[in-house]
């Protein structure tokens, strides 16, 4: 399926980590991780990005992303969150004093007049790997994915944590549904989670 879209979300302010992580240099040749995930998904055939980002999102940087996608020949557009895009009028007045922006939700929203196919999101900060968009994709071309019904693709929970201190995990918890015979999620959040190491 060539004529999917991958939705990155890049608006995050970063305010913990204390700058823009989404665009941090981490590869030998200063890539972000967010280029590592560009180059896995075209790989899958994906021609097709759009990135949602905050006011401060580097002009040089949103350059450099676009000089890459006319080298490579692919689709590349860019929405800016803010916190009154597409909220109705009689709610602007509870969002007066609120800085950052309004979360995941509000972001996947922000992409609907560009996004009319198939599409996978994914965070520009996290490295998801070359086999987890080979799982998504493998939804999509099998026809599992549509207007009422979603998937994810998930990873063990140890496997996420990390040694320098606590972190905000979704969890997903797979069950089975008596009325629909199919495999529901229970989602919810748990916002302190410790490593302790497997030996402990």
């Amino acid at each position: 399926m060539n004529n999917a879209t991958l939705l990155i979300l890049a608006a995050g302010m970063g305010s913990r980590y204390q700058g823009q992580k989404q665009i941090e240099a981490v590869g030998s040749k200063g890539e972000c991780i967010m280029e590592f995930t560009i180059f896995d998904a075209l790989k899958l055939g994906i021609r097709k990005f759009v990135l949602i980002v905050n006011t401060q999102f580097p002009i040089e940087f949103k350059n450099k992303l676009i000089e890459i996608s006319e080298k490579q020949h692919f689709e590349i557009h860019f929405i800016t969150q803010t916190i009154d895009k597409f909220i109705p009028k009689s709610y602007l007045n509870k969002l007066d004093k609120r800085i950052k922006p309004l979360g995941t939700a509000h972001a996947v929203y922000c992409a609907k007049d560009l996004i009319d196919e198939p599409f996978i999101t994914v965070n520009a900060d996290d490295y998801y790997g070359n086999n987890s968009l080979e799982m998504a994709m493998q939804l999509l071309h099998n026809k599992q994915i549509d207007s009422n019904n979603f998937g994810i693709v998930a990873f063990m929970l140890q496997n996420t944590l990390s040694e320098n201190g606590p972190v905000s995990r979704g969890i997903c918890r797979i069950k089975p549904s008596i009325k629909r015979c199919r495999r529901v999620f229970q989602y919810f959040e748990s916002w302190v989670i410790h490593y302790r190491g497997t030996n402990k």
